[in-house]
């Protein structure tokens, strides 16, 4: 079978055709790749919502959550159900077992569960439940849309915004936020009703049917069908005052402006918004999956510079992109110009998170670009430059090369896959030296380029694949890591496996070839080479062979030295390199590195979540919120800051938003890292400080928009079935939690003590026909309002809602003084009919698998303390609390769970890594115990990765292990290099100590080459100070230092451990054969174990 080299070098044409195609290709493959911060994640859950409008948490969780949970609690596949129940909202999630992919099956059943059960078991109010996926939804940009105006007008330029960006091409999905809908309020009047004897389903009886717009068949004309409407609907509040609503035989007419007051206005909410201390709506432009984060928002920023006539920056990249295809900007631009907004309309650009996206990916590129430079230079002063040339356009190669695969793949160019590349970049190069060295020896001996470039690189292709292959095998595990860790780390394995594929297609088809028609032997002449050329061609000559000949020799003499005391004293040397690796793992063990689940990134927009007490006007609310706005205000690194009154935003899109009186969110947006002097972390510091003691405020907390699997360090879940137990011990876990310095933003998610006021039915009122329904919907329509209809005015449904005005819905006074209507058509004063009396109860609820829940949450100042060591203490007093409060159940969630799943995959993968190595060896070697030799350089690289963390000053991370992983493939490669020429040696008759001293005198140069190489690419982003790389580091040091000491101890420690085993299986086999001679008298033999 003719080999891949032996291919390459007969048909050149294909050849550079191939790999011309892929530079094209794979330039434009780069270009046009989809950027954003992270690979988008989607969680397997399925999201039940009920809207139930009016009703208390009690009211929906009695008559919505309950029935549904019980309904689809043994659903197939299903790891969780986590309800959550506010005012008017029943949210039920349900997440399903981890690696289980088939979620429309799961959405399919959960549907028809619910459909089972009878409509009239849910109350008459209850909306439709939605059963969808959860699909993620993450902003790219926003837009506050500010001045002096008025709320309407507010609106109406929000809207106009919102369209004006959905004419773009390419933006699908944009939101309004921080206005509120549209609404016709009739607000009837308690005196009125009484006057003329009306109730509210009277008032909104005639209104439904005053406002009908019905079919009414067709007319058959000779042209056609024609089809008749009665129209009756209005869109207007004043087209209802004239609606009647009861006449009598005489002819007097009762009108709804007899007995009302009809406003056209907003929702009867608290909701509000506010950029930069002045009115605002804020829009927001989300993305798919599929979209680029950075092209959207360069189209909202040529949006909004048009409408406000200012000029259209464009970065050099974005100027560059356009002179090879024109990006849309620039018309973009001209289309708002000539249709700009009245100047009293105000745009501002706010929670940019593609200035972050472009700024890590910008940070990466660059590390990325000085790694390829330094890996390039080391080439030049250590090989030919020939070799070299044609080692670093196979680097070029293979990242051009895995750009095609990414776009074929539908793979986006984000900071795992940019970093994936960097880890990789310096290891494209080992494949390529190792034939590269091989080549250039056998032209240097005379043979003829063509023959040298076929025999040279079938000689190590075996070595080579398997060098390869052991690198890509303890990768492959990482791609099967659990929790939120593995969806985000999960594309990184993809690419190192992809491009070292590729890098290893290249040295065998393509490298051969270039070495074949390009390589001569090494002269002091310049070859020929035209201008300046030929006398920089003549200085590396010289520099190479005085490497050759002075540093080499240098090198090799010391390490002979070395190498030659370590093998006669080897018993020695293991016992030297085990303790050290004991005393790193002491070390970790007793947390002089300490070990975090993932080092904190810098972030360019904050959130704050303010809530009060349950009960707090919006007024207060607002007070509370300008006093940190303005302390938010006073920071220098401040850009922009949107506040949200009245309502809280969900992450992510995971259900709707949270409307009540007593919360509030700002997004603030810092300046860009590289104009400011602090991280984002100390900015947060300053904050929690500046906004301590505000007057109300129930909880405060800040955090960092960060991406990535993010998370409270402290996350407690309590669960089960008594409410008042959860609620002491969450008052206790709070306690123990403040007592820790470092501990911040300690905060549960239960709301109580909230007034109501309650209603019971008194049992003479069963004699006028009342019922408790009849009653609850009565008061329901007098406070709430009773919605007649929906009106469709734009893209919008309009509600009509009859209700009391706001003066008579403001004390427990008004509702003592309504009537109510019996069912024999007259009015009885509400206290006649009912007990009124005021109580507590829940502004939200949660439950987990059908218990009541409570979770707690609190961040960690990784500068003051650990969130580990706080963990492990809260959980040592977990045993009291449950004993003391019997029924509840605590564990741990957030970031801790999650790791908890990473970690216990990720030690399933070691092993798996580890044994496909072992296989790949073994299979290499035929042999049992030389693949176990081999191996022993692994525990050497974990001692470098704890003595880099510590130099370096980084904690170790999830991400650390990660690299820690990927190491076993990456050091066994030296190794596998050395033992290889041991057992050649020993084959040609060499004793057992004299070949391994010159396997790995012989072997040095190539193995520290392919080591520098390594280290060097992943060097300037170790060096790198920016508080953007800070969180990527760790790994970057888990390989680099792993592979830099591994490497050292490899040429030192690995010889020594093959002649030990070399003794252990001779002296196995002494006294085998000894058994042998005293059993049968036989006679024993001997064997080489090297050549075994």
């Amino acid at each position: 079978m003719t080999s891949l080299p032996r291919l390459s070098v007969r048909n050149r044409v294909v050849v550079n055709l191939l790999m011309w195609g892929v530079l094209a290709g794979g330039g434009y493959s780069a270009l046009t790749l989809v950027r954003e911060m992270f690979p988008e994640s989607r969680p397997n859950l399925v999201l039940i919502t009920t809207p139930y409008p009016g009703a208390t948490p009690s009211e929906v969780e009695k008559g919505i959550t309950l029935k549904i949970e019980e309904q689809i609690k043994d659903v197939e596949h299903v790891e969780k159900i986590e309800s959550t129940i506010r005012e008017g909202l029943s949210t039920i999630v349900v997440e399903l077992e981890s690696g289980f992919d088939d979620i429309n099956q799961v959405v399919d059943d959960v549907k028809a569960r619910i459909d089972s059960i009878p409509r009239e078991d849910f109350p008459r109010e209850a909306e439709e439940t939605v059963v969808r996926k959860f699909e993620p939804k993450w902003p790219v940009i926003s837009i506050a849309v500010f001045g002096d105006l008025d709320d309407r007008a507010l609106k109406q330029y929000g809207e106009r915004v919102r369209d004006d960006l959905l004419a773009i091409p390419g933006i699908t999905d944009v939101v309004v936020s921080g206005t509120r809908k549209d609404e016709i309020s009739v607000e009837v009047r308690p005196d009125k009703l009484l006057e003329y004897g009306l109730s509210f389903m009277d008032v909104g009886a005639a209104i439904e049917a005053a406002n009908l717009d019905l079919p009414g068949g067709r007319v058959r004309t000779p042209g056609a069908n024609v089809a008749l409407r009665t129209l009756g609907e209005e869109d207007r509040g004043e087209d209802l005052r004239d609606i009647v609503v009861r006449s009598d035989p005489a002819g007097r007419q009762v009108r709804l402006c007899d007995v009302a007051r009809v406003i056209d206005g907003f929702e009867d909410t608290d909701t509000a918004g506010r950029f930069q201390g002045k009115p605002s709506v804020n829009v927001v432009v989300y993305k798919t999956p599929e979209q680029d984060a950075i092209r959207i928002a360069s189209q909202v920023r040529a949006l909004v510079h048009g409408k406000l006539g200012e000029p259209l920056q464009r970065s050099w990249r974005q100027r560059w992109r356009a002179r090879l295809a024109d990006d849309g900007l620039q018309a973009i631009y001209e289309r708002a110009a000539a249709d700009p907004y009245p100047p009293a309309v105000r745009l501002g650009l706010h929670t940019d998170l593609s200035r972050f996206i472009e700024g890590r990916l910008d940070l990466l590129q660059r590390n990325g670009l000085w790694g390829l430079l330094f890996v390039g230079t080391s080439l030049v002063l250590f090989l030919h430059w020939r070799v070299a040339l044609w080692v670093m356009m196979g680097l070029v190669f293979s990242v051009f090369g895995v750009a095609i695969a990414m776009k074929a793949l539908g793979v986006t160019l984000n900071l795992m896959t940019m970093f994936g590349l960097i880890v990789v970049l310096g290891m494209l190069v080992d494949d390529a030296i190792i034939i590269g060295e091989n080549v250039y020896t056998k032209v240097e001996a005379g043979l003829e380029p063509e023959l040298a470039a076929v025999q040279g690189a079938e000689e190590v292709t075996w070595p080579v694949v398997i060098a390869i292959t052991t690198t890509i095998a303890a990768f492959l595990p990482l791609m099967f890591i659990e929790g939120r860790v593995g969806d985000w780390m999960g594309v990184l394995p993809v690419i190192v496996m992809l491009t070292l594929s590729i890098s290893l297609f290249e040295a065998l088809a393509i490298l051969p070839l270039h070495l074949a028609h390009g390589l001569r032997p090494l002269s002091r002449r310049g070859d020929g080479l035209p201008g300046a050329l030929g006398p920089i061609h003549a200085l590396l000559v010289r520099y190479r062979r005085w490497v050759a000949h002075v540093g080499d020799a240098t090198i090799r003499r010391c390490y002979e030295r070395v190498i030659r005391r370590s093998l006669e004293y080897r018993y020695v040397t293991a016992a030297v390199f085990v303790a050290a690796i004991v005393v790193c793992a002491c070390a970790v063990a007793a947390g002089h590195v300490p070990f975090v689940m993932l080092q904190k990134m810098d972030a360019e927009t904050l959130t704050c979540e303010l809530k009060m007490g349950v009960n707090a006007p919006v007024e207060q609310t607002r007070r509370a919120a300008l006093a940190v706005e303005e302390a938010v205000m006073a920071l220098p690194e401040l850009k922009s800051v949107y506040t949200l009154l009245g309502a809280s935003l969900p992450e992510g899109g995971m259900g709707a938003a949270q409307v009540q009186a007593h919360l509030a969110q700002m997004f603030i947006e810092l300046t860009d890292v590289r104009a400011r002097d602090r991280s984002s972390e100390e900015v947060l510091r300053e904050l929690r400080e500046r906004t301590a003691g505000i007057p109300g405020v129930r909880f405060l907390t800040f955090t960092a928009m960060e991406g990535g699997p993010a998370g409270a360090a402290i996350h407690v879940e309590i669960t089960g079935d008594r409410l008042d137990d959860l609620v002491a011990v969450s008052a206790a876990i709070r306690e123990e939690l403040s007592r820790f310095a470092g501990v911040h933003d300690v905060v549960d998610d239960f709301d109580a003590g909230r007034r109501e006021i309650q209603i019971e039915l008194l049992d003479s009122a069963t004699a006028l026909g009342l019922t408790t329904r009849s009653l609850a919907t009565q008061v329901r329509a007098a406070f709430h309002g009773l919605e007649t209809r929906k009106v469709q005015r734009g893209r919008e449904d309009v509600k009509i809602m009859v209700r009391y005005p706001l003066e008579h819905r403001r004390s427990v006074y008004d509702l003592e003084s309504m009537y109510v209507a019996t069912p024999a058509g007259t009015l009885a004063p509400i206290v006649e009919v009912a007990r009124i009396t005021e109580g507590t109860g829940f502004a939200t609820l949660r439950r987990i698998d059908q218990d009541r829940a409570v979770a707690v949450t609190a961040d960690v100042d990784e500068n003051v303390t650990n969130a580990e060591l706080v963990i492990q203490s809260l959980a040592a007093a977990f045993p009291k609390w449950t004993q003391e409060y019997p029924g509840v159940s605590l564990r741990f969630a957030g970031q801790k769970l999650e790791f908890r799943k990473s970690f216990g995959s990720l030690k399933r993968d070691f092993l798996i890594a580890l044994a496909l190595i072992y296989f790949l060896l073994a299979g290499l070697f035929r042999s049992y115990v030389r693949p176990l030799v081999v191996m022993t350089a692994i525990p050497f690289g974990f001692i470098g990765v704890v003595i880099g963390h510590k130099l370096m000053g980084y904690p170790i991370t999830i991400l650390s292990l990660i690299g820690m992983v990927a190491l076993t493939g990456i050091v066994v490669n030296d190794s596998l290099i050395l033992v290889t020429f041991v057992g050649r040696r020993v084959e040609e008759g060499r004793p057992l100590f004299e070949a391994v001293l010159e396997a790995g005198r012989s072997r040095l140069r190539a193995i520290l080459l392919t080591t520098i190489t390594t280290v060097l690419g992943l060097a300037p982003l170790m060096a790198e100070q920016s508080f953007q790389a800070r969180f990527l580091i760790p790994m970057a040091i888990s390989i680099a230092f792993g592979i830099a000491f591994g490497t050292v101890l490899t040429l030192v420690g690995v010889p020594a451990f093959y002649l030990i085993a070399a003794d252990v299986t001779a002296l196995l086999r002494r006294a085998a054969a000894a058994v042998t001679l005293g059993a049968v008298g036989g006679k024993g033999g001997t064997a080489t174990w090297g050549s075994r």
